[in-house]
């Protein structure tokens, strides 16, 4: 199903379990943000007690909800997909039907189930390798329903999907009526300036309208948010969000983007914000992520009589790649000629997703590796491989958990604080010191950003401002 950013998908999502009935329903989300979302527009609907969310910092987030023992037995509860309706992730998903370590004891909750895959195209190849692996060797055997939803669909990952659930039928719903009539962005490629240039001309603009800044890296967000905080100071509300701070953080900084004036955000605002923007403000990306950035801006209207869009020219390709810039750079002037002409049914336009043929020989030969993988004397299909190798297979990038030094004398008193307290008290505290792990990378770990914490067995991150997460704004 393809239908426009904020055209009501969730109420689609709804439809499909009335007439349906599955005896479980999952909905895979990209984001933690977006299952939060979700998870309480769920809930407003339905009795929450058919609803659980479960991802890896699910206990954190259900620790400062509730404050109580309740948390307890309900991350249990959500963690084995017991729930009616479990909100999840893509890897939760796909490390539970290749049977991976623990995972196995609550793949049986997929029998009779409906899968609902909501912005399948952000999926990566290897991911959609072994969901393929899923729809062919489960959906039979477990009598699984598929529901892919996307505002900006990937034929080339439609193809695969369809070719994989052979000879099972694959139902395709373009809603072209609804794009068509929508015109809510106009836009002006500014192919010869920076954000910051545009943040000058505009300035004026930011005192009138609701602006949203998605720059492609989270340095350049950090530079933007503090000369804007510098600058502007208390005389608007600014907010910056990316993916490298600590998740307490994070939950702090999500709470504050309803009442954010300026936002200032790198990727993670792409899918993850139900609300509306007046203005926006980007660095040129991939097509696909670009309309998906247009999203958040008169996302409830119809049509925009004002250029509501800038687009500005990146400093470098990271982390997307020259290609992948060069092949947005050449097809940008065809999408804003198309929108003029159809309104944003320009958005279907099968040529911004060429690029991804690219990425077929990719797809069939990670199916096949992690099907080489897979115990063939078991019927159930147990994967056997190291947890490196299933991160590598599932095209994820390494990150290991470390914990910023600003907290680490907290995280100690807590970590001392297990030795002397029941099972249902460690679990407490575990969540308690999760909410303080960032993600880094290998390359942070060489370029000396952490140091070794013998008594944690974590890094300890050096450099790191609760208010700007991981410091990457004087990296060269």
């Amino acid at each position: 199903m393809a239908a426009p950013t904020g055209w009501g998908k969730t109420t689609l999502a709804l439809a499909r379990m009335v007439r349906l009935k599955p005896v479980k329903v999952f909905y895979i989300l990209p984001t933690i943000t977006a299952i939060k979302d979700f998870y309480e527009t769920f809930s407003k609907i339905l009795d929450e007690t058919y609803v659980g969310e479960y991802f890896y910092f699910a206990d954190v987030e259900l620790l400062g909800r509730s404050g109580s023992d309740e948390e307890e037995t309900l991350i249990d509860i959500y963690r084995y997909f017991i729930p009616k309706i479990t909100i999840t992730t893509i890897d939760q998903l796909l490390l539970t039907t290749l049977q991976i370590g623990r995972y196995h004891v609550r793949r049986f909750n997929l029998k009779n189930s409906l899968l609902i895959l909501d912005e399948f195209h952000l999926l990566t190849p290897q991911m959609i390798a072994a969901l393929r692996l899923l729809l062919k060797k489960l959906s039979q055997h477990y009598n699984i329903s598929y529901l892919f939803m996307s505002a900006t669909p990937s034929p080339v990952y439609g193809e695969l999907l369809k070719d994989a659930l052979q000879p099972q039928p694959l139902k395709t719903m373009i809603l072209r009526d609804e794009y068509r009539c929508l015109a809510r962005h106009k836009i002006e490629y500014c192919d010869d300036k920076r954000v910051e240039d545009l943040l000058m001309e505009k300035r004026d603009l930011l005192f009138g309208l609701r602006t949203l800044i998605i720059v492609n890296t989270v340095k350049k967000a950090q530079k933007i948010y503090r000369n804007l905080k510098e600058e502007l100071g208390n005389r608007r509300n600014i907010v910056l969000i990316h993916g490298d701070f600590a998740y307490k953080d994070r939950m702090r900084k999500e709470v504050e983007i309803d009442r954010a004036d300026i936002l200032v955000s790198t990727q993670v605002a792409e899918i993850s914000l139900d609300v509306s923007f007046d203005l926006l403000l980007t660095e040129l990306s991939p097509i696909p992520s670009l309309i998906q950035r247009f999203g958040r801006v008169n996302r409830y209207g119809s049509v925009s009589e004002k250029t509501n869009v800038f687009i500005a020219e990146p400093e470098h390709p990271q982390p997307y790649g020259e290609i992948l810039i060069s092949n947005s750079r050449e097809n940008l002037p065809m999408l804003l000629d198309t929108l003029k002409r159809k309104g944003e049914e320009a958005y279907l336009n099968e040529e911004f997703w060429e690029y991804e043929r690219a990425y077929l020989t990719d797809v069939k030969s990670v199916e096949e590796k992690i099907s080489g993988k897979m115990d063939k004397m078991l019927s159930f299909f147990s994967f056997l491989a190291r947890e490196e190798e299933i991160i590598e297979m599932l095209g994820r990038e390494e990150t290991f958990l470390a914990i910023p030094k600003i907290y680490l004398e907290e995280v100690l008193k807590l970590y001392k604080k297990l030795e002397d307290t029941t099972y249902e008290g460690r679990k407490k505290l575990y969540a308690e010191i999760k909410g303080n792990f960032v993600p880094i990378s290998r390359s942070d770990i060489r370029s000396r950003k952490a140091e070794w914490c013998e008594e944690l067995k974590l890094p300890v991150i050096m450099n790191y401002d609760m208010d700007v997460g991981l410091i990457r704004v004087n990296e060269k």
